[in-house]
C-alpha cells in the first residue's frame, strides 16, 4: 500500500508539472545574410564589397511566452543585430539594439508591450514597404537615410527607427479592424512629461487578400523649454494598402511629414509602389519610390528597385537586388553607401539563411 501511495504521488506530481512546462516556451531565432555588393559611386569611386543584411538585417534573438490561463499570456522579445562581414555587433552602445520588450497578450483585451520597440507606423505600413521584397537598401526612402545624403534630412519612421521607454497597445480584431496606440516617454531631465515625447496612433484593416493601414505620429522637441526658433513638432501622416491577386501582390504607401527631425519647415511627401510576383521557388519584385522635398533646396529623390529571390529551402535563399537612386538640384545620393554625386547604382548578390 505504501509503495502504491508513493507511486500515485509521483504520477500526480508529474501530471501537475507537465502542463506548466508545456505552457511556457523560449525560442532562439535569427537571420544570417551576406552579399557581394557593387556600388558605381562610393564617395566618387566605384567599389565592390562584402557586406551584411542586404535582403534582411542579420540578427539573432530570443522570444518567449507563458500561458497564464484564461486567454492571457506573458510575452517578451530580445533582439540584437550582427554584421556578418566583420562579426561586429550591430551597435556599440546597446546589445539588444533591435528590440527589447516585455508584455501581456490577451485574446479578449489585446496586447500591451513595454520597452525598446518600433512604433505603430512600422507595424501598419512596414509590411507594405519596399523592405520585404527589396531589402535594406530600398528602405532608405521610407526611413532614415545614409548620413550625408539628401534622404538623411528625413525619417518617416517606417524604416529602422525604434524608440526607448515606450508603451505600445494593439486591440483585438474587430471584424478585420485593429486599433493601435504608442507612446515613447521623452524622459528629459528637467523637462515636462511631453518633452521629447513621441505619440503614434493608428488603425489597421485586414480581410482576405486586402490589407490597409492609417497612422499619425508626432514627436515633441527635446529641448527643456520646448520648440523655439528653427525647431517645431515633427509630424508624420501615413497610409498604405496592399492586395494579393494570387499571381501578384500590389502594395502602395503615402506619407506626409512636416518639420522632419524637429527642423521647422523640413517638409516632404513620399510615395512607394511595389509589385511582387511569387512563383515558387522564385519571387520577383519591381518598385518605384519618390520623395518630394518641399524645402527651398528641393532635393527630390527617385529610386527604382528590382529584386529576384530563389528559395533553396524554407530557410535558405539566394538573391539579387538592383537599386538606382537619383537626387535633383545637387543633392547627394546614398542607397547603402554615400555617393559623391546626385546618382548611384547598387547591385547585390547574396544569400540569406533563417534559423
Amino acid at each position: 500500500m505504501r509503495k502504491q501511495m508513493i507511486s500515485l504521488a509521483a504520477v500526480s506530481a508529474a501530471v501537475c508539472t507537465a502542463p506548466a512546462i508545456a505552457q511556457s516556451s523560449v525560442t532562439l531565432y535569427g537571420i544570417a545574410d551576406s552579399a557581394v555588393t557593387y556600388v558605381d559611386d562610393f564617395k566618387g569611386k566605384s567599389s565592390t564589397q562584402v557586406n551584411s543584411g542586404n535582403l534582411n538585417t542579420s540578427r539573432f534573438g530570443l522570444r518567449g511566452s507563458e500561458d497564464l490561463g484564461g486567454g492571457l499570456s506573458a510575452i517578451f522579445n530580445l533582439e540584437s543585430g550582427i554584421t556578418m562581414d566583420t562579426g561586429v555587433a550591430g551597435s556599440s552602445s546597446a546589445f539588444w539594439n533591435r528590440q527589447a520588450w516585455v508584455g501581456l497578450d490577451s485574446k479578449s483585451l489585446g496586447q500591451l508591450k513595454l520597452g525598446f520597440q518600433r512604433p505603430v507606423m512600422y507595424d501598419l505600413l512596414g509590411p507594405l514597404s519596399h523592405t520585404p521584397p527589396f531589402g535594406a537598401p530600398a528602405a532608405r526612402v521610407d526611413g532614415a537615410g545614409v548620413t550625408g545624403s539628401a534622404l538623411a534630412d528625413f525619417n518617416n519612421t517606417i524604416g529602422t527607427t525604434r524608440f526607448n521607454n515606450s508603451v505600445k497597445y494593439s486591440s483585438p480584431d474587430f471584424a478585420g479592424f485593429k486599433v493601435h496606440g504608442f507612446v515613447a516617454m521623452g524622459e528629459v531631465e528637467g523637462g515636462s512629461n511631453s518633452t521629447g515625447q513621441t505619440v503614434n496612433l493608428g488603425v489597421g484593416y485586414k480581410r482576405g487578400a486586402f490589407t490597409a493601414g492609417l497612422s499619425y505620429l508626432t514627436t515633441k522637441c527635446k529641448e527643456v523649454g520646448g520648440c523655439a526658433g528653427t525647431k517645431d513638432d515633427d509630424t508624420v501622416l501615413g497610409l498604405g494598402a496592399g492586395y494579393d491577386f494570387g499571381v501578384a501582390k500590389l502594395n502602395a504607401i503615402y506619407t506626409s511629414q512636416e518639420n522632419a527631425k524637429n527642423v521647422k519647415d523640413a517638409d516632404a511627401d513620399t510615395v512607394s509602389v511595389a509589385v511582387i510576383v511569387p512563383f515558387k521557388p522564385w519571387t520577383l519584385a519591381v518598385g518605384i519610390q519618390q520623395l518630394n522635398d518641399k524645402r527651398a533646396k528641393n532635393w527630390d529623390v527617385q529610386q527604382i528597385n528590382v529584386s529576384a529571390v530563389y528559395d533553396l529551402s524554407k530557410r535558405t535563399a539566394l538573391y539579387a537586388i538592383y537599386a538606382n537612386q537619383t537626387v535633383d538640384n545637387g543633392g547627394i545620393a546614398g542607397i547603402s553607401f554615400l555617393s559623391g554625386g546626385d546618382s548611384q547604382n547598387q547591385l547585390s548578390l547574396g544569400f540569406r539563411h533563417r534559423f
